[in-house]
């Protein structure tokens, strides 16, 4: 998380545009096209390659401004795990991801010029006091409506909306919007 914060520091924002294209492609793959034979064992093992993916996971869904939690879902689904006990664990892990990254994104931006109002460093107040309690205060109708569907329904749902994303990036480097 720490060192996402300081590539976020330096880098452009086509840089960043272009690792949401990246790594938002290759989870889509994973989520669209991805098959349940597609595993690397019954068990997440308990070996450093595991902890270089939580490092790995860490920076990614710093520059990305995102929780993690879906590159945690990935994981544990390719060791086998449920899709419900996969979302509900990386929903756990979380905050674990996003505060270091926050801190450090507050770091990094400390002194920059020209963010919008009410941000301080690359965090913006205002989103963060409408999308932190949307968030707690939604969380367990999520995980009801989760409960209801399958685990192809949640990956197809939840591909379709990353690739939506993916794309609008894209496109936003592209046309140079």
């Amino acid at each position: 998380m720490l060192f996402g914060s300081l590539v976020a520091g330096w880098i452009s924002s086509d840089g960043l545009k272009w690792i949401w294209v990246i790594f938002g492609l290759i989870l889509v793959t994973k989520l669209l096209i991805g098959r349940d034979s597609w595993r690397l064992g019954d068990d997440v093992p308990n070996s450093f390659l595991v902890e270089c993916y939580g490092v790995a996971v860490g920076i990614v869904s710093t520059l990305m401004s995102v929780g993690g939690g879906a590159y945690i879902t990935a994981l544990l689904t390719i060791y086998g795990r449920p899709i419900q006990q996969a979302v509900g664990t990386a929903s756990g892990l979380a905050p674990v991801v996003v505060i270091p990254g926050m801190i450090g994104l507050i770091w990094a931006g400390w002194n920059v010029q020209g963010l919008p109002i009410g941000s301080i460093g690359y965090v913006n107040m205002l989103g963060f006091a409408a999308i932190v309690p949307t968030s707690v205060l939604m969380a367990p109708v999520g995980a009801r409506l989760a409960h209801g569907f399958s685990r192809y329904q949640l990956e197809t749902i939840m591909g379709l909306f990353i690739l939506t994303i993916s794309i609008r990036f894209l496109v936003s480097i592209l046309l140079g919007v």
